[in-house]
Parts: C-alpha cells; structure tokens; sequence
C-alpha cells in the first residue's frame, strides 16, 4: 500500500488544546515537529532516541526539550516514557487512528480475499457441469456447450429470487422449451429490466409482486412479459422560484441559482 504523504490537521483542536496552549512557544514549536516526524516513523505516532538525538532531530538545544518534557509532564498533551536513557514520544491519536486504518484495511482484504475464493469456486463448479441435450432433439450439441451454460449461469445469478442447482434448472429448461439456444441471449436482458420495473414501481409506492422461483419464470416464459414502468422517467426536480431545472437542493428547497433560492427563503 503507498505510503501516505500527509495526515490531516485540525486547527480548532489545535486551538482548543487549553494545556498545550499553557506550555511556551519552544515547547509546542517541538511538539509539531515531533508530529510531522512521528507520522513518516517506522512505527506511526511513536517515535524514540535519546535526549541528544532528539536535539539534533528537532533542531533545538537541550534545555528547550527537558522544558518540553517538563511541560508535557505537567499538561500531559503527549505519551512520554524512559527506559535506558531513552525517550520514547507517542501521539494517542495519530496511535488510535493509525490502529483504526489498519484494522479497516486488513477486514476489507480479508472481504476481498473471500469474494475472490467463492468467484474461483464457481469458476470450477461451471468447469465441471456437463452440459446435456434435451432429449427430445435428435441434432447434437456443438463445442459452444460450455459458452451456454455459462450465459445461463449469468442469468441465474442475476435472477432475484429462489433459484435451484445450475445443471438441474438448465436441462428442465432445455427439456421445456425447444427454442432455448435462441432463447438464452435473451435471459438476462429481460431479468434486468424486469428489476429496474421493480424498482420503479417500489419508488413510485405502487404495489411490487413478489418473485417467482426461477424455474417457474423459465417454464411459464416470464421472459416475454413487457416491464412496465422499466423505461419511464421521473421528472427531474425543478427550481421552486421559477420552474428551471433544478441544480440543488437545501432544506427541500430546489433551486437554479443563488437568486432563486433566496426568493423561496424569502430574503
């Protein structure tokens, strides 16, 4: 993963740090600085050395940073610990928030990582289908066996309610319908548009039937039924000054420019 070039500042909790704010102008000029190192550390928000080290790292001389330590240790704006004449300088924040990212990190891999073992496992599974001909046909199959059966799975897959195994659903749809290789390109289309009528419906709060099993869509051609609603437009909102197009919405409230918005706000 690239490493990240900044991190963000929030001056107003900068502003509002009153203890920080007590120290003198040597000790939070030390304090930012140790900020901007700890973000580039091996460890992010930590960062360790001896009291030398540091003074050579900061720029500063050694009793501006016993002041810092002496002023930290009253106001406690930062972690600071000693251990063999080594000082050790932690940022809780840049600490929990840098935990966090790779928490979040790690659970989306592990998401990915899964989605692409259940992708690989179909794969296979579609690898191993035998494709078999309705019995009915006397032609034999040609080598486009596998390319139907996946545009079938497609289908399936896009299909929104109760589906049965692949090879079962495939070879009572070839048994059904003798007409199923001209049939298949046209699946997945009318699945899709048989959704988007759903949703129309769903959102214009019309009443939205439920899905049948699959096989019950292939074996009664549900296929052939026209979506209605599918290619409607809803209108797109108008500005409520002056009946243009609308290119914003504040409070509910559409408007068209600046002017318009102050009109229906009565300014």
């Amino acid at each position: 993963m690239a490493k990240q070039p900044a991190f963000q500042f929030y001056p107003g909790d900068w502003l509002r740090e009153s203890g920080l704010h007590m120290c003198s102008t040597s000790t939070k000029g030390i304090w930012i600085d140790i900020l901007s190192h700890m973000w580039g550390a091996k460890e992010r928000g930590k960062i360790q050395g001896t009291k030398a080290g540091f003074c050579r790292l900061l720029g500063c001389i050694e009793q501006e940073f016993d002041l810092f330590l002496a002023e930290n240790n009253e106001q406690d704006f930062a972690r600071v610990t000693f251990c063999n004449e080594k000082v050790t300088v932690e940022c809780r924040r840049m600490r929990r928030e840098d935990t966090e990212r790779k928490s979040n990190n790690d659970r989306q891999k592990r998401h990915r990582d899964k989605q692409d073992g259940e992708n690989n496992a179909q794969c296979n599974a579609l690898d191993n289908v035998k494709v078999t001909p309705p019995s009915s046909s006397s032609s034999s199959f040609s080598n486009k066996d596998k390319e139907y059966m996946l545009v079938f799975e497609k289908a399936r897959q896009a299909y929104p309610g109760t589906v049965l195994g692949t090879q079962t659903e495939f070879d009572s749809f070839c048994k059904k319908h003798s007409d199923w290789r001209e049939v298949l390109p046209l699946l997945t289309p009318a699945i899709k548009a048989q959704i988007a009528s759903r949703n129309w419906l769903a959102s214009a709060d019309k009443f939205v039937p439920n899905w049948k099993h699959f096989k019950s869509w292939l074996y009664n051609r549900r296929w052939e039924e026209e979506a209605g609603g599918a290619g409607r437009k809803r209108e797109p909102p108008k500005c409520g000054a002056c009946g243009k197009p609308s290119n914003g919405e504040i409070s509910g409230l559409h408007y068209c420019s600046q002017g318009c918005l102050k009109k229906q706000r009565g300014y």
